[in-house]
């Protein structure tokens, strides 16, 4: 049978397996901590947003969140579907990075986890609270798959409900971006790549 791949390419594809592996295992020794499951790695190899894709916030009470940002509508369509409770920390949670205001209305069918979902304005200020909106493994029903409110805002922001970090943020809080690139350089990346 004759390959399709030619040799630089297998060796280009053998050289990122390993680099991601290595990171993996690097993560996963310097912490008590899960690491971040398939899902995340997944979306953090991406070459599209590459640069921008991890972001850390600072919550009320000087608590750090490390983010991974859903940017294109197939990631936030996946959103945190198929996650496992020991794939993702009590400090890790999912940004649905959004480029503008809207009406944003999640549901629940493939999780595993109950989720806290936080609706953000632009500057990231908590405008209302989805709290331990129930998981349910796939999609068929009885019983329903949970559905949140309907909210107009820019960016959700999805944790474990079972943190203690995710009970500690209220409507009102304001989450301050840490990381650099910014939040309005990533805006821009993500405006000219699109």
């Amino acid at each position: 049978m004759r390959s399709f791949i030619s040799q630089g390419r297998r060796i280009d594809i053998i050289i990122l397996a390993l680099f991601i592996a290595t990171l993996s295992l690097l993560a996963s020794c310097q912490s008590d901590k899960p690491s971040m499951g398939p899902r995340f790695h997944a979306l953090l190899s991406q070459k599209a947003y590459q640069d921008i894709r991890l972001v850390e916030f600072q919550a009320a009470g000087a608590q750090k969140i490390s983010v991974v940002l859903a940017i294109t509508p197939e990631e936030m369509t996946q959103g945190l579907s198929n996650v496992r409770d020991n794939e993702m920390a009590d400090d890790q949670g999912m940004l649905f990075f959004y480029l503008e205001d809207g009406a944003r209305r999640f549901w629940m069918p493939d999780t595993y986890i109950n989720l806290d979902i936080f609706f953000l304005s632009k500057d990231f200020v908590v405008l209302d609270v989805a709290r331990d909106v129930p998981a349910h493994a796939g999609r068929n029903e009885p019983p329903a798959i949970a559905v949140t409110q309907t909210v107009n805002c820019r960016h959700v922001l999805e944790l474990k409900s079972s943190s203690k970090l995710a009970k500690e943020i209220k409507q009102g809080d304001k989450l301050k971006w840490t990381s650099s690139p910014g939040p309005d350089e990533t805006e821009s990346k993500i405006r000219l790549s699109r």
